[in-house]
């Protein structure tokens, strides 16, 4: 329970945090389908009552060359749309466009958790991951520098990692797993990477004119563990401290003043 200390307590009263997601993957379910009415209906009645099937096309590479697969998965939203739970046979992810603290965010997984666990019983937890997307929108029109420099060029030390590479983007390894940390500009595109655009999200996947920073930090667990919320939320705090120790290192003093610092430790 170490990794639970060091929560965070500075926040910024006018983040530019646009999105948090996790994702959870499980040992694979393909009987899953037959679970869904009951997972709907406890997820209808703790917060989440929008419910749609859809599918996702994946590109599957082979020697006879790529084809297209279709992955079905189930989509269940909170009233407001900020929170949005995605099903498929073998992963449940939170994606959140309203982020309050990380209590809160694990108290909103932990009823996802609490659900599939319940009803369809995976036989262990696989890779957990925490992604967390910041943008500030037409930067090139604003005063001031909000990322450090350092977001190119982190020492091990500065994120408590082992090791690092440095290209276009940060790739460390943690003691659990990996930390990747991308900050891109982009110019009269949407707010969100490519990958994570869906219709879910159509206003942060439509385009946004202008010149846009996006700092964008992926942390994961790659082990195995229960698939339980006690199991798996200790493996969230320990995913959530290199990202947030990433996030306070790459902007400035002046983007924390221009966000609204409140007192605290941001570690």
């Amino acid at each position: 329970m170490g990794a639970q200390k060091q929560k965070t307590r500075a926040k910024l009263e006018n983040s530019p945090l646009i999105l948090v997601l996790c994702e959870i993957r499980f040992a694979p379910v393909l009987a899953i389908e037959k679970f869904v009415p009951d997972i709907q209906e406890q997820l209808r009645l703790r917060g989440f009552p929008g419910y749609k099937a859809s599918s996702l096309q994946q590109i599957q590479l082979s020697a006879q060359g790529p084809s297209f697969q279709e992955i079905p998965r189930w989509v269940f939203t909170s009233q407001d749309g900020s929170q949005i739970l995605t099903l498929t046979t073998e992963s449940v992810s939170l994606q959140v466009t309203k982020y309050h603290d990380f209590e809160a965010f694990l108290e909103l997984l932990h009823v996802a958790v609490d659900v599939i666990a319940s009803v369809v019983k995976p036989m262990f937890a696989g890779r957990v991951g925490l992604r967390y997307v910041d943008a500030v929108v037409n930067i090139d029109t604003q005063d001031g520098e909000y990322f450090d420099r350092a977001v190119l060029s982190f020492e091990p030390k500065d994120l408590g990692v082992i090791s690092l590479l440095s290209s276009q983007q940060v790739l460390a390894r943690t003691h659990v797993g990996q930390l990747t940390i991308r900050m891109n500009q982009v110019q009269n595109s949407p707010l969100l990477p490519p990958d994570l655009q869906s219709p879910e999200l159509d206003q942060l996947s439509s385009v946004q004119v202008g010149v846009h920073a996006i700092l964008d930090i992926d942390s994961s667990d790659e082990g195995q563990s229960d698939f339980t919320p006690a199991a798996l939320q200790e493996r969230l705090w320990a995913v959530h401290v290199p990202a947030n120790s990433a996030f306070w290192k790459s902007i400035t003093p002046y983007a924390k003043e221009k966000w609204g610092m409140t007192e605290g430790s941001p570690s």
